[in-house]
């Protein structure tokens, strides 16, 4: 005990003599054998990067060129700094795992004012139900109504008589009977107005045009063909009645026809034709006819209007 407590006094006189760097290698040395050991690190066999199926290939490319291409460490180490004990708590655990990375998924993106689009629901086709038609009603003819109005209505009514008789050909063939039948009696009741609406515009325009007449002329200019020659069969037997022969007709150029072709004189030479009649152009008037031979004259029953 006398020999140790000298030397080991000696020992510390020499130590102090030493130099500065060597003494906090010591000191240092002496520190790091009361600091606890390091938890231990999980292996690489376990837990390889290449094993993680939520880590990126590229990832792992760039931390083993990190480690590839890394600096060497020097070989002189500088001193560490004094470090205290790690103190763990005891509500937490001494080793940690390994935190898991799940996979990101993209967030679509809403903009505020655009309503999110939903699927729209389903609608069952159901067949609409087929209207009765309407019964069509006689016209009502004003007395003091124009030829002009008179003929307007009447071009209309013949418009609605072949749509009805269209309807009715599209509803036989769609097997729609009843349908049909509506159709058939509307169109013959738009046809028996267009006939009324005619014969009442032709009257007032016969007794316009014949107001001033001689008794052997005749004014049919501005007629129908229908009312034209109704009113040629009405003036020859009024003729004949009164022992005249010939009877003068005016009929027009055809200036207000379709097309300026005239319509009435040559449907006046053939009904005349038919009757048994003699019919010419004027020589003074290409739009007036001369009828003859009215006397003895009987009507032939193919001459019907």
């Amino acid at each position: 005990m006398q020999l140790f407590i000298p030397s080991v006094l000696k020992a510390f006189k020499a130590l102090f003599k030493c130099p500065h760097w060597l003494l906090r290698k010591l000191i240092s040395i002496l520190i790091g054998w009361s600091k606890p050991p390091p938890p231990p690190r999980p292996s690489s066999d376990l837990h390889s990067p290449s094993d993680s199926p939520y880590e990126s290939t590229h990832s792992q490319q760039q931390i083993s060129s990190h480690r590839h291409h890394s600096p060497p460490r020097s070989a002189a180490r500088t001193p560490s700094p004094l470090r205290l004990p790690l103190q763990h708590s005891p509500h937490q655990p001494r080793h940690q795992p390994a935190s898991v990375l799940f996979p990101t998924q993209p967030t679509p993106f809403v903009f505020p004012d655009v309503a999110p689009a939903t699927k729209p629901r389903s609608r069952r086709h159901s067949v609409p139900a087929i209207r009765p038609e309407v019964a069509v009603a006689p016209v009502v003819i004003d007395p003091q109504e124009g030829p002009e109005s008179l003929r307007i209505r009447a071009k209309h009514e013949k418009d609605q008589m072949t749509e009805c008789f269209r309807k009715e050909d599209e509803a036989k063939a769609r097997n729609e009977p009843q349908r049909a039948a509506d159709l058939n009696r509307n169109g013959k009741v738009h046809k028996e107005n267009m006939r009324c609406l005619e014969q009442e515009a032709n009257a007032k325009i016969f007794q316009q045009n014949n107001r001033k007449s001689k008794s052997n002329t005749v004014d049919l200019h501005g007629l129908s063909v229908r009312g034209a020659l109704f009113y040629f069969n009405k003036t020859v037997k009024e003729t004949q009645d009164r022992g005249k022969s010939s009877l003068r007709v005016i009929v027009g150029k055809g200036k207000h026809s379709i097309y300026n072709i005239p319509r009435l004189k040559p449907a006046i030479q053939a009904h005349a034709a038919r009757s048994g009649l003699r019919v010419r152009v004027d020589s003074r008037n290409k739009g007036r006819l001369v009828v003859s031979r009215l006397k003895g004259h009987k009507r032939r029953s193919g001459s019907k209007v």
